[in-house]
């Protein structure tokens, strides 16, 4: 009974780890369906039915396409202060593309 109980944490905890490391790459779609499945081998898991609610609720909000950053003030500080990147964002397409993608950080096409 000890040897079936510690296969099912480890089970549970692989799950909760790959939907981690998942949320945290913003692959919440992929995240959900991972908690979900560990859902299926123990469907009172505390831990996974946390995971998983965080996991819908950071996929609802806006910026979870995965571009919101450009809309961070920080995001821009810290693009000025780096050499290259000032560089790069002398050219005139590509600052107009930054600035594209801050108004509109949603819109891939």
């Amino acid at each position: 009974m000890i040897e079936i109980k510690k296969q099912i944490l480890f089970c549970f905890q692989g799950y909760s780890r790959k939907g981690a490391a998942l949320s945290f790459l913003k692959r919440y779609d992929e995240a959900i369906s991972v908690y979900e499945e560990g859902l299926k081998i123990d469907p009172s898991n505390q831990q996974l039915l946390a995971d998983l609610e965080t996991a819908r609720k950071d996929s609802a909000e806006p910026s979870s396409s995965g571009l919101g950053f450009f809309s961070d003030p920080k995001f821009i500080t810290q693009m000025m202060t780096n050499p290259k990147a000032r560089e790069l964002l002398k050219d005139p397409e590509t600052a107009m593309l930054m600035k594209m993608m801050q108004q509109q950080p949603n819109n891939t096409s």
